[in-house]
């Protein structure tokens, strides 16, 4: 839910477990991935479909996780979208036009993390919900 506040802990705990569980469904589908690009076969296109659900999940959760630290600090949930710009592509894939957006929007979602994850959040109750700490 979009509902709530979470505290820089919780906030941190979700990053790290996120990046883990990545890393692990990175590990494990794309395999798969290979033969999308030879020819569309069941494994591969599976792999693909597995992967596009749970890439569509994380990212409904890691925004409404983003919206609860916002409101944490007190701040509208829509400006998650000045730092959940998503950065879907490797830059060497990119023409050389498009790098240097890349690299500004990788670096545009860092700041954003590092101020969610450090910033303390507003003491007491505010205008989205008790304090988590409380």
């Amino acid at each position: 839910s979009f509902k709530g506040r979470i505290n820089r802990k919780k906030y941190f705990l979700f990053a790290i477990s996120v990046i883990f569980i990545g890393l692990a469904i990175e590990a494990l589908i794309p395999p798969s991935f290979e033969k999308i690009d030879e020819d569309l076969t069941f494994v591969g296109a599976f792999g693909f479909l597995v992967y596009l659900c749970l890439h569509i999940l994380f990212t409904y959760i890691g925004i409404a996780v983003d919206v609860k630290r916002l409101h944490d600090l007190n701040k509208s949930g829509w400006f998650c979208l000045f730092g959940d710009m998503a950065v879907f592509n490797a830059p060497d894939a990119l023409p050389n036009r498009l790098q240097a957006l890349y690299w500004g929007m990788f670096i545009i979602n860092l700041v954003y993390f590092i101020i969610l994850l450090f910033t303390k959040g507003t003491e007491g109750e505010n205008q989205f919900g008790q304090d988590p700490l409380a």
